[in-house]
């Protein structure tokens, strides 16, 4: 064992004990200079061989880890100067502070360790490796941006509705909305400001409303079941092509201009009963008066309805 190396340790242990007088090394009287050299300040410095053990100034084990040594092989340990600040390794990563530790109380942080990003920390002790990344080139770092492999989505930016992408990097900003509420997002919803107009719903044929938000579905200008140029929504007789509004009025008996005025079927009935409306029988209050009835010579009558009576061949 080398008690000359334990010496400054057991010297230290009297001083704090307040044992100077017990611990004094063979040959020392307490009275000439220090008990160890390196105890007083300038003793390893001095070129004195302040505690009379042979050794002077940093070759002396007791300045050891004295400033004034610094950069010597001072305790013969395989030529590195353990008394120096630099040389020290607290943290146990086997790099030293000398050696470019840029934290000696955190084993994870030393020069060549992997750059964590995003945690703020310069593990590496290289200030120009980024502690994040901006991929995508959108002003944005990776911390921070959803996408980084993408321009368009950034914390910095405005959500764009209803194109499926998170743009603004926040999951809490809604991608549609449904502002009336009809279980119908906006994105879908022809008229996201009234409830009864949405995909799915039934629609109502005439209303001039598209209900079901479906252009191809025929409900504005109805249906044309008579093909006669009207559709149902306006037209007063869509079975039967001769009725429909605009059209010339006939006589027969049918509201073919779809009118309804009161006026309009005056005309066109038959009242009589001789099976010809008022319109076309010639006194459609006698029934034997009508066109095509044979002519009853010198009554003075026109039964045909010629306009001229008994005017019969036989006659």
């Amino acid at each position: 064992m080398n008690f000359d190396r334990l010496l400054p340790v057991a010297v230290f242990g009297c001083v704090l004990l307040g044992l100077s007088a017990a611990c004094e090394r063979p040959g020392t009287d307490g009275d000439a200079g220090s008990v160890v050299e390196g105890q007083s300040s300038g003793d390893c410095s001095d070129a004195a061989d302040n505690d009379s053990d042979g050794f002077f100034d940093c070759d002396d084990p007791g300045c050891a880890r004295s400033p004034d040594c610094a950069g010597g092989d001072d305790d013969d340990d395989s030529g590195n100067d353990d008394d120096s600040a630099s040389s020290v390794d607290a943290d146990g990563d086997g790099v030293t502070v000398g050696e470019g530790d840029c934290d000696d109380l955190d084993p994870l942080i030393f020069p060549g360790a992997d750059e964590t990003l995003c945690n703020d920390t310069d593990d590496d002790c290289d200030e120009l490796t980024p502690d994040f990344l901006d991929v995508d080139g959108d002003a944005s770092g990776s911390c921070d941006d959803c996408d980084d492999e993408d321009v368009t989505r950034s914390p910095d930016f405005e959500e764009v509705l209803c194109n499926g992408v998170d743009d603004d990097c926040d999951g809490d900003t809604p991608d549609a909305l449904d502002a009336d509420a009809d279980g119908s997002s906006a994105c879908l919803d022809c008229d996201d400001s009234d409830p009864l107009r949405s995909p799915g719903l039934d629609e109502e044929l005439c209303t001039g409303v598209d209900e079901d938000c479906d252009e191809t579905t025929p409900d504005d200008l109805g249906i044309d079941f008579d093909n006669d140029g009207v559709t149902n929504c306006s037209d007063c007789d869509d079975l039967d092509s001769t009725n429909f509004p605009g059209n010339v009025e006939a006589c027969d008996g049918q509201d073919n201009d779809c009118s309804s005025a009161p006026g309009d079927l005056v005309d066109e009935v038959d009242e009589d009963a001789d099976g010809f409306l008022s319109c076309e029988d010639c006194d459609d209050t006698d029934g034997s008066l009508f066109p095509g009835n044979p002519e009853i010579c010198d009554d003075g009558n026109d039964q045909d309805c010629s306009g001229v009576p008994d005017d019969g061949p036989d006659c």
